[in-house]
């Protein structure tokens, strides 16, 4: 992330709880999304940017989750795909 005066500005979170996951993802979802704050998930190869709206695109998402499910040859169930998604 990029603060307002162009410095860089770094979230490191670490845990093997998935409820500690979940709840961070809950407080970085509350930031307010009319300051333009973006996050960019490095895992992503196309380098798609987060943009934290009230009608989030979910194309990337689809995109995402569409190839989890094809690397499986038996498919993914419900809870994996929103395990994999969290």
């Amino acid at each position: 992330m990029v603060d307002e005066g162009n410095r860089k500005l770094y979230l490191i979170f670490g845990t093997q709880h998935e409820l500690g996951l979940e709840k961070v993802k809950d407080a970085m979802w509350k930031v307010d999304p009319s300051h333009g704050v973006r996050y960019r998930d490095p895992r992503d190869t196309q380098q798609q940017m987060l943009d934290l709206v009230f009608e989030p695109d979910t194309a990337p998402l689809r995109r995402i989750l569409h190839d989890c499910i094809s690397e499986a040859s038996d498919g993914r169930t419900i809870p994996e795909l929103k395990r994999y998604a969290l």
